[in-house]
């Protein structure tokens, strides 16, 4: 009996954290040099990006990523997903944000075989577009600065109809290991 309550404790807390139908997608592992994407579904805008390290594993590789989805009230056009440019993570700030006419579908990451520190990554955004005349953001605010420094981290917009605009990396100088980095999310709200 106690055990079962606690159960239900558990749903109810989890079903709270996941309103109006959000889930994350599952994790993706770095382990592959190829570039790896965490992408939402048709209908679906990111609300925000979780990456996880176990104890003492650091480099790029040993992370994972996937993005958090939730119901999208933006007016997309079906199957017209693709990636941006890769950028090289080597500034100390790397930003991406979804160009003109397009949102934030999902998340890619690469690195060189045997390269593994955060400056030596990649990161691309896959965008989806948007219906012409069909959208237009009423505010935007940057997130808190989310430090990696955790097991787990999740950046998370601050309402589940908001939706992710930009993501910004960023890690001190000569400080390149995965949970010396942080990310920030610049959000909006749908019209």
């Amino acid at each position: 009996m106690k055990i079962k309550l606690i159960q239900i404790l558990i749903l109810a807390a989890s079903t709270s954290v996941f309103a109006e139908n959000c889930f994350d997608n599952p994790w993706t592992s770095k382990a592959g040099a190829s570039a790896i994407a965490s992408v939402c579904p048709a209908n679906y805008q990111v609300n925000g990006v979780n990456f996880y390290h176990a104890v003492n594993e650091n480099l790029t590789w040993q992370e994972s990523f996937s993005v958090r989805c939730c119901p999208s009230r933006i007016p997309t056009i079906p199957n017209t997903d693709f990636s941006d440019a890769m950028a090289l993570k080597s500034n100390l700030v790397t930003r991406k944000a979804a160009a003109q006419g397009t949102m934030i579908a999902g998340i890619a990451f690469e690195h060189p075989v045997h390269q593994n520190y955060t400056y030596q990554e990649s990161v691309a955004l896959v965008l989806r577009r948007l219906r012409p005349h069909g959208f237009k953001p009423t505010s935007c605010y940057q997130t808190a600065n989310y430090s990696k420094g955790g097991l787990v981290t999740n950046a998370l917009c601050n309402r589940p109809r908001d939706f992710v605009a930009a993501v910004t990396l960023s890690h001190p100088l000569n400080q390149n290991l995965t949970y010396q980095e942080s990310v920030s999310l610049e959000c909006c709200s749908p019209q």
